[in-house]
């Protein structure tokens, strides 16, 4: 999905997403249909009658995904959706996603080589600090880190948001600046931003004391869940892989 523009053939929006069906030999009422259904999932029905070229391009991303929902899939597989896309036009996609796994029982595989993306989107916080809570690392700690995963998007997006406030008033971010230059401008985004974040803290740490947070050595999780059969099979063979990765290594020489 990096060029979604070579994946589309046809000229006008309706058109690509029903081909699909009419290469299938559905009728026209139904292929108009679900035609409609998919574009509207997408967020693309008031443009169902536009030509592909005048989309932006995360909208012809939405086309491509429309013209596969057309055939109501049990699964999909996504090559890097969010490639070429800034923070807040990825987010719009994970969530447009996270959406079609939800309501639609759609299993979706996606390749990326966005980690961070991908640790962010599909790791839930509180399940992750009560499982780490779980193994011996004080609980006062696992909490600490469940909040600053729930805050790291909001910097993320105060991060752009300042950014772009910044070079609507001329101070310069890209290459075409000095590097000192940038470093300078950088830093006037870097300050504000540390004192926002600082409110933040302040404003959980009060209502965590105010809770009697860290009077007690345990507590209880309320999103925690027990390994069943198959995690265990899964951290097993993640175990098993790592060490006889490691191990063909250091027989090759650190050349593998």
């Amino acid at each position: 999905m990096q060029s979604p523009g070579q994946m589309i053939s046809k000229p006008m929006i309706k058109e690509e997403v029903g081909l699909g069906l009419t290469v299938r030999g559905v009728n026209e009422e139904e292929t108009g249909r679900r035609v409609d259904e998919a574009l509207k999932i997408c967020g693309l029905y008031p443009f169902r009658n536009w030509p592909v070229g005048a989309l932006s391009f995360g909208q012809k991303k939405r086309v491509t995904i429309a013209s596969i929902l057309v055939m109501e899939p049990e699964i999909m597989i996504l090559d890097e959706p969010t490639a070429g896309q800034d923070y807040r036009h990825y987010t719009e996609i994970m969530e447009f996603l996270k959406k079609l796994n939800e309501e639609l029982g759609l299993t979706i595989i996606m390749i990326t080589h966005d980690m961070h993306l991908v640790f962010l989107v599909t790791t839930d916080p509180s399940e992750l600090a009560a499982s780490i809570n779980k193994i011996g690392v004080p609980y006062s700690f696992a909490y600490a880190l469940a909040i600053a995963l729930r805050y790291i998007p909001d910097i993320q997006d105060d991060f752009v948001r300042i950014k772009n406030a910044q070079a609507a008033r001329g101070i310069e971010m890209s290459a075409k600046a000095g590097l000192v230059s940038r470093i300078k401008n950088v830093a006037a985004i870097i300050f504000p931003l540390l004192f926002s974040t600082m409110e933040r803290i302040d404003v959980v740490s009060n209502a965590m004391e105010l809770r009697g947070f860290g009077k007690k050595k345990g507590r209880t999780w309320y999103s925690y869940r027990r390994l069943s059969r198959n995690d265990h099979i899964v951290l097993i063979l993640t175990v098993i892989f790592v060490i006889a990765a490691m191990a063909v290594t250091y027989a090759d020489g650190s050349r593998f």
